[in-house]
């Protein structure tokens, strides 16, 4: 009877994989079927109206499809396909035979924890304690039963033998405290901490996290890549894993705990794209002390596999593979949040090339080999790595903490980034880098630019002749020196206008555009030197360099960017100094202090990047309260306010970061109020709106959603003004985007629909108005998938089809105009799953 068993459980187990029933209608009809087995779980299934007779043949097909592909055996199939949830919820049916069938199958694959032989079912007042899921040095694990609320916990206690040791007891009882104060999705929650009344030992309970680990995620990425070749779907989806780890543990930072000891095996990746990061058994609140090792046994609450696990040499704490030199040096007082940076990017590492960045020899030579050598770089290993992925990964993992990224916020930015295709903070792109992506996305565009470059070409002549006639000019005739200098600054505003403005979006133009700005400055520079007494060339000189320095900076050159906007506050700053009535001057040398600040921060100097950016915000608000009717200063002022709330949020000061971008919201709302017809404040306002909104989500604040709706609101009202203005429409359907993310992750999928359907509509008019722009495909695909995914969710299965029929279709053409463009394949392999799990 075995075998009928068998195959009627796995009829049902395919049955609720592919979404005919849930799980209470299976464990229903599997308590049917065993109370008469007489008939076939098939039939009962269809005898209660769970499926119909098409639906039978479909899964009866796929049942003979998964037994041919395991010979014919009904337990090997059964143990294949059958989770461990499945197994734990067909032990609760009252029957014999199918209680021995589950006991008896092969192990589940991607166990977190490696199922051990205890059997025996232990209760201990509200929990049923049914095995143990692993030990370590520490505690153990056991997956238990809550009566109470009747669900599966994961219960840690201690070992018995470090039962005995205050400091053991310590250290669990302050990892359960800090784990339990850190509520973040991709944190395991805490639900109890209590004792037991027969001994007062401390357990406590969290949740239990079915899936595999991000290690083994990897190693599975890297055998199939090893078998099969590169798979950027995958690939993508590891890294889409890591940022979810980085804002855990940026959260983390904003509560001031660090890790220790980040590595892909405390991550776990759950069934249904749950992304949690466990073992905070060496975390640390940064606010205290470091507490030294209890004298009487310093290892009594550490593993005892040093070269795997903790380590203990001295004072080193964390895994020696991925353990960052501070750590490996036994500097305690230098571990701090870019500790957990470094373990952040050797998780990356591992994901990049399949190992992790430290390994060979004995722990002591390890250490060593951390401390006294570089880090080690992905390419070096595997050449195939991406070099932007790779600038990232050794970015974090730099040996000098500072050359790390300040914060774990701005390498999960990056890396979202490249998984944008959008240039890293990490890696100065050359200019034709950009221009390749640039046309990847405005193939119309990148038409015309030839066309474009020309005419900017013959401008640039044009007035660079002009520019030095007017140079010969104030030479040879002393009395002709206004003329020639109106004429001069007459050109070069022209060429500043084109080359400041008319080159910036055009792909490949930096190369370009750089010579002709320099050459703009240098002309400047060489008529402020004949007469130092004008104080308008100078003022036009300080505004030009600071031009310079922006270029530089999108161009990647943060060097030649720093000292041009340092000369910019040098010359402005005396101009100001010797006028201060005058406002332009004070205002230039805000502008060129906001540029330092800006670049400041791209660096990692976070606290450089405060300070400017909180003088420039009070040198504009200062020119805004003596000059309140000159908008451009009161502008000037919300929008530093709204790059200090940016910096403040990444630098995990949120609630500052709240305070700063409420009142960059009110400073654009009130110039809004008075300049209502001005679209480029009311796109301002939006900004603001969505940046505070990014903050108050940090800290879960219910407040988020409302400034996702207010930044949509402010974009629907530029495109209900000008609707043809492509760039206020895409900003539009992005606002959509946010709410629709927003909604789906509060968990109500009817408002999430609507807002992914108005996202899409508006993308749909994007594409009809410039079908050549690939980006409005691009995200018109990917909304149409997210839509289908919410269908499914909500049971709608014939409208999920057609949404992700339709992304298929735009990825087809989309892979077929741009072969080349992983990006648009991964989304059409992406999307092929959904369909094929639909």
């Amino acid at each position: 009877m075995s075998g009928a068993t068998d195959r009627n459980l796995l009829f049902g187990v395919l049955a609720f994989q592919a979404d005919y029933i849930d799980l209470d209608q299976f464990l229903a009809v599997c308590r049917a079927w065993s109370a008469d087995k007489t008939r076939p779980l098939a039939e009962l299934l269809v005898e209660r109206g769970w499926i119909d007779a098409q639906a039978r043949r479909d899964l009866e097909g796929m049942v003979e499809r998964k037994l041919k592909r395991y010979g014919g055996d009904a337990r090997a199939t059964l143990g294949a396909v059958a989770d461990d949830g499945l197994r734990d919820a067909l032990r609760d049916v009252e029957d014999a035979e199918v209680r021995r069938s589950v006991v008896g199958l092969p192990p589940a694959a991607g166990h977190v924890l490696v199922e051990t032989l205890v059997k025996t079912t232990e209760t201990r007042s509200r929990y049923s304690l049914n095995r143990v899921y692993g030990e370590g040095g520490l505690g153990k694990v056991w997956l238990a039963r809550d009566g109470d609320l009747q669900r599966e916990v994961a219960l840690k206690e201690l070992r018995p033998e470090q039962a005995a040791h205050p400091e053991a007891s310590r250290r669990f009882l302050k990892e359960a405290q800090i784990t339990g104060q850190l509520e973040h999705p991709n944190i395991v929650p805490i639900y109890e901490l209590s004792r037991r009344p027969e001994d007062n030992q401390p357990f406590y309970t969290m949740r239990f996290v079915r899936g595999q680990t991000l290690r083994d995620a990897i190693a599975d990425y890297h055998r199939r890549r090893a078998e099969r070749g590169e798979d950027p779907f995958e690939l993508r989806r590891l890294l889409h894993c890591c940022v979810d780890v980085c804002n855990a543990i940026s959260f983390a930072h904003s509560r001031g705990v660090i890790h220790r000891d980040l590595k892909p095996e405390n991550v776990v990746l759950g069934g249904f794209g749950e992304v949690i990061v466990l073992d905070w058994g060496l975390a640390k609140i940064v606010s205290e002390p470091e507490e030294p090792a209890a004298a009487e046994d310093p290892h009594a609450a550490l593993t005892h596999d040093l070269a795997a696990q903790l380590t203990t040499i001295g004072r080193v704490l964390g895994t020696p593979a991925y353990m960052a030199p501070e750590q490996a040096e036994g500097r305690i007082d230098l571990i701090g949040p870019r500790t957990d940076v470094y373990g952040l990017g050797a998780v990356l590492f591992e994901i990049l090339t399949g190992q992790p960045p430290h390994r060979g020899g004995s722990t002591h030579e390890a250490l060593n080999r951390i401390v006294q050598g570089e880090s080690p770089r992905a390419r070096a290993l595997v050449a195939s790595v991406p070099p932007a992925l790779d600038a990232i990964c050794a970015r974090a993992m730099s040996k000098a903490r500072n050359d790390r990224y300040p914060r774990a916020a701005a390498l999960a930015e990056d890396v979202l980034r490249w998984l944008a295709d959008e240039p890293v903070a990490a890696h100065p792109e050359r200019w034709h880098e950009r221009a390749f992506r640039w046309a990847r996305r405005h193939r119309t565009a990148t038409l015309a630019f030839g066309t474009a470059l020309v005419g900017v070409t013959v401008v640039a002549v044009i007035a660079a002749l002009v520019v030095n006639n007017a140079r010969r000019s104030e030479m040879r005739a002393r009395e002709a020196e206004g003329v020639a200098r109106a004429h001069f600054r007459r050109a070069a505003d022209n060429l500043l206008t084109v080359v400041g403005t008319g080159l910036e979006q055009v792909p490949g133009a930096d190369k370009v555009r750089l010579p002709l700005l320099e050459d703009a400055e240098r002309a400047y520079r060489e008529v402020y030197a004949v007469n130092q007494d004008d104080p308008v060339t100078g003022l036009e000189w300080g505004q030009t360099l600071t031009r310079l320095a922006r270029a530089r900076t999108k161009a990647g050159d943060y060097a030649g960017a720093q000292r041009d906007a340092g000369a910019a506050t040098a010359v402005l700053d005396r101009l100001a100094a010797s006028a201060p009535d005058d406002q332009e001057p004070r205002y230039a040398l805000a502008s060129a202090r906001l540029e330092l600040a800006l670049i400041a921060g791209d660096l990692g100097r976070t606290a450089d990047a405060e300070t400017a950016l909180r003088g420039a915000a009070a040198e504009f608000d200062a020119l805004a309260q003596a000059a309140p009717n000159v908008v451009r200063y009161r502008d000037a002022y919300a929008n530093t306010l709204v790059q200090l709330g940016k910096l403040l949020s990444e630098s995990a000061k949120t609630r500052e970061a709240i305070e700063t971008l409420g009142g960059a919201v009110r400073a654009y709302e009130a110039i809004v109020e008075a300049q209502p017809g001005e679209p480029r404040y009311r796109l301002g306002l939006a900004t603001a709106y969505k940046n505070l909104a990014r903050a108050r989500g940090a800290v879960g604040d219910p407040e988020a959603l409302d400034a996702y709706t207010r930044a949509a609101a402010e974009n629907e009202t530029l495109v209900r003004v000008m609707p043809d203005v492509t760039d206020y429409r895409n900003e539009l359907a992005e606002s959509r985007v946010d709410l629709g993310n927003e909604w789906f992750n509060r968990g109500d999928g009817g408002k999430a629909e609507a807002h992914y359907r108005a996202a899409i509509r508006d993308f749909q008019v994007l594409v009809r108005s410039d079908p050549g722009v690939l980006n409005y495909h691009e995200r018109l695909a990917v909304n149409l998938t997210s839509l289908g995914v919410v269908l499914r969710a909500r049971g709608e299965m014939g409208a999920a089809e057609k949404s992700l029929t339709d992304a298929l279709a735009e990825y087809d053409d989309l892979v077929a105009a741009q072969p080349d463009v992983l990006a648009f394949r991964a989304g059409r392999a992406g999307t092929r799953v959904s369909l094929g799990q639909l």
